[in-house]
Formats: structure tokens, sequence, C-alpha cells
């Protein structure tokens, strides 16, 4: 074989695999020589690689017999990588500095991109392509050196991100963060620190929430607010946070020494809580150790949306606390919305106690007996109390839904679980809301069925419900058809009336069946079935309701709930009358009532004699009538085809009370409703231009509970008749920090000021 000899000039390490690389100038005399010893005597091939500075000391071999020269492109090298030739703007330094040709060859689905900055960036990392996801792009950013900042300077690539990134944030946030990029000198710390520039704006929102924790120093910002606020959350790790790490420990012990100390409640504990960190959970997880009471359905609920192996046991841990431990006392002056919250612990508490054929504890049932006799007035206040209902089916008919009513006789809230089970699995096409009232009292049939669906005490209606429900929704029952009442399962049945505007189906057979139960593990397997059949007939009902061009809407309630009761407690009051767990008297054995009684008025004369303690003087142990949780709270469900599914992009209803506006010495009066579907931190209403008005800023707004406004609306433009006016609220929901922003269009009948209107007049006379 004969000797060949192959010169490989390669500036850029392009090639390997050669026999000798020349990298040293003190080797170039031995390697010529080693050259004329293999042309002379050698056998087979050698390959040289070098430089073409070194190359210029051995061209005089060039174009001598059996040695070749071939020099390798670094334009050749990348246009085969990327599968075109590479943009304008890469020079062969560039390229090197970027470590382009060690990348390897693009697959054949990226080499399809049309673009050939993309192709670049793809060659660098697939993800630098902002496709998919920004976490991904990030996690590609931070591993590019710092020679890629070059690069993000070029016009094109610039052009490239700006159009990609934006897919994830706003155009102007985009254009801040490439602008900071480019000013950055490592990539990885730039964006470590961005990161950790989030946090702490995550923290400054929750100290800013909860003014009442001590002033702590937090580090300047180093970025605007808005790109801190509108960036996309980027990763961080624990071990790049130590000085956050430290703070959030550190504020976690203060909010437990406080909530151990009464000075707060257990939920805001939950608002600390926003990283999934190892050492945080674990001190989080030392301090429910320490003190379970920060166990709340809010922390489990944030540690549950986390991740993470470390959160996910943490909130399982959190989670049997909560189906296990027993309910806490009810503070004598807690608020009605701190009660709604107890009720849920408390439910779960007792279904577990009932199921086990236990009760709760006296102590825990006493606390609320005492405290929703004393608060009626404070109820009455609130949206949770059952005179809402009867509104609220006004409204739907104001608003000319067909209102299907089901009267669910001692459905009490503790079954609330189930029903909502039922529904999702049965009427899963409906969308379904539901809250938690207080009965009427006492919680008996005869006071509860009326009061419900009238909104009036039943002492002060009919006892006839057909004619009840008539009067109190006259102007929409104009004729017979009107009204539809279903008086038991076995007229279920029936069909809707093309006139029909309400129904009302008296569910009765679980008040029926009660009182034959002997365990509270029977009466709830009795539940279950009887919901069943009444999802059919709803189901039923929604079919012809459609069919006939109505839309419905179905509300699902009860006159009161139920117990067990072990302890059986004979009757030494004189002229009673036993009705379930209570004793109807007069208003005259009002005042000689033991301790553990409270006297509630009925019809005159006639009240009941109602115990706290936990005690019944039937012969069965299902029972009601009494000021238990588990009597007195009942289940409100709403369901709605099209109308709910709609207004669940819309978390603020705005009403205007009265559409026609007077006027006033400057502008107009205008009286507005706001009605949160969700609770609100924080409310502020800004009317758009030419309009204006002083509106104060509400905090602390509950779901489903309405505020009315009253407003000067005020135009430096002269303005009458029906108008298109826009309010903008700006709001806070609850355990969020970033505002929302709500448009919506009023239409308002301004009426002229006296003046315009006599000139008005005066034109139109002189017409004539």
């Amino acid at each position: 074989m004969h000797p060949c000899i192959q010169l490989l000039v390669d500036d850029f390490d392009l090639e390997d695999g050669e026999d000798i690389h020349l990298v040293n100038p003190d080797d170039i005399p031995h390697i010529r020589q080693k050259i004329y010893a293999h042309l002379a005597y050698g056998q087979g091939a050698l390959s040289i690689r070098m430089s073409s500075v070194f190359f210029q000391r051995f061209k005089s071999f060039e174009g001598g017999q059996g040695i070749t020269v071939k020099r390798i492109s670094p334009f050749l090298q990348l246009s085969h990588q990327l599968g075109e030739a590479p943009p304008l703007w890469l020079t062969d330094a560039l390229a090197e500095k970027l470590g382009l040709y060690q990348r390897g060859v693009l697959s054949d689905e990226l080499k399809r991109l049309n673009n050939s900055t993309a192709k670049v960036l793809a060659l660098l990392h697939s993800d630098l392509l902002a496709r998919d996801s920004w976490q991904a792009f990030c996690v590609a950013l931070q591993q590019q050196t710092s020679d890629f900042i070059n690069i993000l300077k070029i016009d094109v690539v610039t052009a490239y991100l700006h159009a990609q990134l934006s897919t994830f944030m706003p155009i102007e946030i985009v254009a801040g963060f490439l602008k900071n990029l480019q000013n950055c000198n490592d990539i990885a710390e730039f964006l470590r620190v961005l990161a950790l520039e989030q946090y702490w704006e995550k923290l400054r929102k929750v100290l800013e929430q909860h003014c009442w924790v001590a002033d702590i120093a937090l580090p300047a910002r180093q970025f605007s607010p808005d790109l801190i606020a509108q960036l996309p959350e980027l990763p961080l790790q624990e071990h790049q946070a130590h000085d956050l790490v430290v703070c959030l420990c550190d504020l976690l012990d203060t909010v437990e020494r406080r909530i151990r100390m009464d000075e707060q409640k257990a939920g805001v504990l939950a608002d600390f809580v926003f990283v999934a960190w190892p050492q945080v959970l674990a001190h989080l997880a030392q301090l429910f150790q320490d003190n379970s009471d920060i166990g709340t359905t809010a922390l489990r609920d944030v540690l549950q949306t986390m991740g993470g192996d470390e959160a996910r046991k943490l909130a399982v841990r959190v989670n049997e606390h909560l189906q296990y431990a027993p309910c806490e006392v009810l503070p004598e002056n807690a608020p009605v919305e701190q009660v709604l919250d107890w009720s849920e612990r408390y439910f779960s508490y007792t279904l577990r106690e009932f199921l086990h054929g236990r009760e709760p504890q006296n102590s825990i049932c006493q606390s609320f007996s005492r405290w929703v006799y004393a608060q009626q007035p404070r109820i009455m206040r609130s949206n949770a109390d059952w005179r809402s209902i009867a509104p609220t089916i006004e409204q739907y008919l104001s608003e000319d839904y067909l209102v299907l009513v089901f009267m669910v006789d001692a459905l009490g809230a503790i079954h609330a679980d189930m029903l909502e089970r039922i529904l999702r699995e049965r009427v899963n096409d409906l969308h379904i809301d539901s809250r938690t009232v207080f009965a009427p009292l006492p919680t008996l049939t005869e006071v509860g069925k009326a009061a419900v669906l009238t909104g009036q005490a039943a002492s002060e209606v009919s006892s006839d419900y057909e004619k009840a429900l008539r009067q109190r929704y006259a102007t929409w029952l104009e004729q017979p058809e009107s009204l539809k009442i279903v008086k038991s399962f076995r007229e279920s049945s029936e069909h809707l009336d093309a006139n029909t505007r309400l129904l009302v189906y008296f569910e009765n057979r679980l008040d029926e069946r009660l009182h034959g139960c002997l365990s509270f593990a029977k009466h709830r397997e009795e539940v279950e079935p009887i919901l069943k059949q009444l999802t059919r007939s709803l189901a039923d009902w929604v079919k012809d309701a459609v069919h006939l061009g109505k839309k419905p809407i179905i509300l699902i309630t009860a006159d009161h709930g139920a117990t067990t009761i072990a302890q059986k407690e004979a009757c030494h009051l004189t002229e009673t009358i036993i009705k379930d767990r209570v004793l109807q008297t007069n208003e005259e054995q009002a005042h000689n009532l033991p301790d553990d009684f409270v006297f509630i008025p009925g019809r005159k004369p006639k009240g009941y004699a109602v115990p706290l303690k936990r005690i019944r003087f039937g012969d069965t142990p299902l029972t009601h009538g009494g000021l238990t949780p588990e009597e007195v709270f009942i289940p409100l469900f709403t369901l709605s085809r099209e109308a709910l599914q709609a207004d669940e992009k819309i978390p603020i209803k705005v009403n205007v009370l009265k559409p026609r506006c007077p006027t006033l010495e400057k502008g107009w009066h205008l009286e507005l409703s706001i009605l949160p579907r969700i609770r609100l931190n924080k409310l502020q209403l800004q009317f758009n231009e030419p309009f204006d008005a002083n509106t104060p800023n509400y905090s602390d707004l509950q779901a489903h509970s309405e505020t009315k406004i009253p407003l000067q609306l005020v135009s430096e433009q002269a303005q009458s008749g029906l108008t298109q006016v826009d309010l903008t609220l700006r709001y806070l929901p609850d355990k969020q920090t970033t505002w929302t922003s709500l448009t919506v269009n009023l239409s308002l009948d301004l009426v002229a000021p006296l003046m315009q209107q006599t000139q008005e007049a005066d034109n139109f006379n002189k017409m004539f």
C-alpha cells in the first residue's frame, strides 16, 4: 500500500479522529520530519490536524505526491448541522464561542423550521424556542454561557424571542425582560435574582394583607414592580434563596405564636405558605406537630395545590387531623362567617361520630345552641339566613326563569356532601352552586317549611302552602297554572305546563321515615335513594322546561335538619305538648323555664320551650326541633343549565336598583347593588370617562352578600336620556395577591336638568 498523508486545516476543532493534532509550534520541525519519513518508508494513511496559521509552515507540501490538503469550513459544518446555510449574523467566531460546532445535528423535525434564527437557538437547546413552556425556556436559558448574551443583542434574535415570549406575558413585559437580560453579565444569576424578587414580592403582598405582623424590612426591589408582577413564575430552588427561607420560617413562627395566643384566626397561616421547599415544609410540619390548631382546611388546600411529595404528605396529615380531630367549642361572640367555617369541621366530626354509634360532645353542641339563640339579629343581617331564600326565588322569577324549588323535609346540611356527589354524578350537565343556611327556629316542619318558602315567620303566613306561595309571589303567579305544587313522590311524574312559572316539590319521605330509624347510619342509608329519585324528577322537569322554551333554575333546600340523641328525659313542665324534642307551651311559661331551656315565640299566645342540652322527649333517637348544628343548618343548592355557567366568568354581579336617575345639584343620583359570587378582600369602583363619582373603597365583601351603594354620578359634558355608562371594578379575591379588573356596561336613564328641560320645551314650541 502506498503511503498517503492528509493535512486537515481546522481552525475551530470541527474534526476529530486524526492521528496527530498539532497544537504546539515547537512540534512543527518534528512533524515535518515525520512527513518525510512516512513518504519515504511508511505505509497506509496518516492524518495531521492543524490550524491555518500552522499550515503556513506546511504549505510547501501541498500538491506533492501522496499528500492531500483538506480545509475544514465552518460554513459547511454549520450548514450540515442546521440543514441550511447559517444566517448572516452568525459569524464563525460567534459560533465557536457559543459552542455550536459541538452541538450535533438538528433533528429532521427541527430542520423543517422555516426560520434560521430559530434553528440556531434550537441547536443550543430546543427549549429556547419558547414554544410550549415558560419554565422549560427558563431552565434552558440558565444553562447558557455569558456569550449567549451577545446574540440577544442581535435584532433578529430579539425579534424572534419577543414574538415567542409574548404568548406567555404582555408585550411590554417581554420587552422589559429582554432588556434586563441583555444588560446582565451572568444569565443564571440574573434569573436567580429575578425569581427571588418574585418570591419577595409575594411576601410583600401577604404582609400588606396582614398588617398586624411586626414590621419586617424586605430587600429593595431591583426590578420594576410591573415586571415582577406580570412575569410568569421563574424556577427557583431552596438553596438559591437562603435569606428568604430564614425569613419565611421566622414568619411562620410569629403567626403560629399569634394563633396560639388567640390573637389571630388559624386560617391566616395558610397565606404565608406559598413555597414547597423542603426546609420550609419541614419547619411547618414541626409547628403543626406542636400545635395542631394550625391544621385548617385552608392550609390543607394550599398544600394540595403545591405539588411535590413533601407538600402532599403534609396535606395528608392535615386532612387526617381535620377528619378525626374533635371540633372545638364555638366562641360566644363568633361572627356568622366564622360559624359557617366552623360548621364544616363540626359536620366532619359529627358525621364520623354518628356513623360509629356515638354523639358529639354536649359542650360543643351547647356552645352552638347558645350562640344561635343569642345571635338571631346578626344572622338575620347575613346572607346565610333562611329569609334570603325567598328573595332569591323572587330574583329568578323577575329574570324570567322557570323556578323549580325542591323542599326536602329534614334534609340537614350534614347530608350536603352526599347530595352534591349525587348531583354531580347524575345531572353533571348542570352548573351546581351550594351554600349553608340557618333554618327557622325551632327546627320543626310546622315552623320551617312555610317560613323558608315565603321568607316570613310561620306565625305570619297561612298554613295553606299554596295560598302562602301565591301571596308571596303574586306578581309572577297571575294565572292559576303559574304555580304548580307537587305534594309527594307519587305526583313527581307530572309534566310542566306552558304557563308554569314556579314549581314547588315537597319531598316528605325523609321526615316520615326519620322517626322509624334506630340509628343515624340507617337514616343515612335511606337518604341516598330518596335523593337519587329526586334527581330523576329534576332531570325530567328540566327537559320539560327546555322543550317549552324556558330557562329552568333549580333550588334544593329544606325546612330543618335532624339529629340522633340517646338520652331521653321525662317532661316535667306543665301545660305543654311534646313536639319532637321541643315542648309547645304558652308565653306565660317563658319565665318559668329551667336554665337549660330557652323560649322561642310561635303563633301567639303559643311558643316553644327548647332544650340547650342533647336530650329528647320522644321514643325514637332520630329527632329534630332543637338547636344543634345538625338540626339548624340546612343546604341551599342552586342548579342552572346556562345562565349560571356564563356567570362563572363574572364573579361580581352589578344591578342598577333604579335605572331612572334623578338630577342633583351636580349630576345624578344613582343606586347600585354589588353582589360578589366570591369573597373579595378589596373592591374599587371607577366610572369610565366622561363620567365620574366619588366612590369609596370596600373591603372584606362576603360571597353572595349584597351591598347597596348610593352614588352621585357626574359628567363634564351635558347628558340626558338613556345612556350607556361603563363602570370598571377592580377587585382582589380572597387569598390572592393579584388585582383583577372587570368592566360592566350600565344602561341609565339620566334625567335632564330642569333648565335643559325648559330650553328643550321652548325649542319645541318655536317649531309651531
